[in-house]
C-alpha cells in the first residue's frame, strides 16, 4: 500500500448454518485480529445471522444454492461500490479465515501477480483457483469479468476430466495467458490429508465446516481405488463418476459400493477429527500452530 492511495479491502464470503460452531463470529474475531487493515464485509447466508450482521456492510440470505452464483454477485455488488479499480476483492469461505500478516502478504504478491488463490493439489490435482481464498483488484476481476462458475474442464492427478468452482476463472486466465501465484498447502502436521488445511503459512480452511465431511480426498471409500479395484467398482465408477463434491454423488457411492462400510467409518473419523479442532479452535487462538509443527502458544 502506499500513501498516495490506501486500498479499500472488500471482503466476500459465504456462510450456510451449521450445527458445529459459530462460524460467522470465529471469522470475524480471525479477520479482525489478522487483516491489520480496515476492511469492508459482504456475505450471504442460509438464514438470518443475527447480531454478527452488524459486522457486514452489506449482508443477505437469498434462495440461492449454487455457491459460484452467491460468490459471483458479491464480487458484481463489490466492484459497484469499490471506491477505486486498485480497491481489493477478497473472496475467502466460510469456514477459513488468515492466521498471519495476510494484508503484507498480499500487498507483495499483488504487485507481481493479478491474482492469489489458493490451490488444492492435494484434493486429487484440483488446479483452479479456490475460492476458500482469492484475492485480486476490483479492476482485474472487471477487467477479465471474473467467474467462479464450473465451466472449463482439467484433467486430475487420476486422469480423470472434472471441474469444480472456479473452472471457469481458470479457464479465462489460461486462454488470456495471465500468471496468477497459488497458494498452496504449507502443513508440517496433517490430521487429514484435505482438511485442516494450512495455505501460504497464511490461510486456515477448515474443510467441509457446513456439511458431513465426505470428501473425494479420502481413499478408497469415495473415489477410485486405482489398479485394486474390482469389476463392480469400475461399474459404479462409470454410473457415478467419483469427480464432483456434490453430496448425493458420495451418499449414492456409499450405498453401491463395496467400500460402504469404510466410507461411513471415515465419516465419522472425519466428523471426530473436526469437533476436536473446532473445540481447540474456540478455546486457543493460535491452535493453528500445531499444523505448523510449532509449540502451541496460549
Amino acid at each position: 500500500m502506499t500513501e498516495e492511495h490506501t486500498p479499500q479491502i472488500h471482503v466476500a464470503t459465504v456462510h450456510m448454518d451449521s450445527g458445529y460452531t459459530d462460524w460467522a463470529g470465529i471469522q470475524h474475531a480471525f479477520l479482525s485480529r489478522h487483516m491489520r487493515a480496515p476492511f469492508f464485509l459482504y456475505g450471504f447466508f442460509e438464514s438470518d445471522p443475527g447480531d454478527i450482521a452488524r459486522q457486514y456492510r452489506y449482508v443477505a440470505w437469498p434462495r440461492i444454492r449454487d455457491h459460484a452464483t452467491k460468490l459471483n454477485l458479491l464480487a458484481n455488488l463489490i466492484c459497484f461500490a469499490a471506491g477505486s479499480d486498485d480497491d481489493w476483492i477478497v473472496f475467502i469461505d466460510g469456514d477459513a479465515f488468515p492466521i498471519g500478516d495476510v494484508v503484507g502478504y498480499l500487498e507483495a504478491a499483488l504487485k507481481s501477480y493479478p491474482l492469489v488463490a489458493v490451490q488444492r493439489l492435494e484434493n486429487r490435482g484440483d488446479i483452479q483457483p479456490h475460492p476458500c481464498f482469492c484475492a485480486t483488484t476490483v479492476g482485474f476481476w472487471k477487467s477479465i469479468r471474473g467467474d467462479w462458475s464450473k465451466g472449463h474442464k482439467w484433467v486430475n492427478s487420476e486422469g480423470m476430466k472434472v471441474s469444480d468452482v472456479g473452472g471457469a476463472l481458470l479457464g479465462i486466465l489460461l486462454e488470456k495467458q495471465l500468471e496468477w501465484k497459488p497458494m498452496l498447502r504449507t502443513n508440517r502436521v496433517d490430521l487429514h490429508p484435505l482438511l485442516f488445511g494450512i495455505y501460504g503459512d497464511m490461510i486456515y480452511h477448515h474443510g467441509a465446516g457446513f456439511r458431513q465431511p465426505v470428501l473425494r480426498a479420502d481413499h478408497p471409500a469415495f473415489g477410485s481405488g486405482g489398479s485394486k479395484r474390482s469389476t463392480w467398482e469400475r461399474l459404479v465408477d462409470m454410473l457415478i463418476p467419483p469427480n464432483r463434491d456434490a453430496l448425493w454423488i458420495h451418499r449414492a457411492r456409499m450405498l453401491l459400493s463395496p467400500a460402504t462400510r469404510r466410507a461411513r467409518v471415515i465419516v465419522k473419523e472425519n466428523e471426530k477429527l473436526s469437533l476436536e479442532v473446532i473445540a481447540e479452535m474456540e478455546r486457543n487462538p493460535n491452535f493453528f500452530e500445531r499444523f505448523l509443527g510449532r509449540t502451541e502458544s496460549p
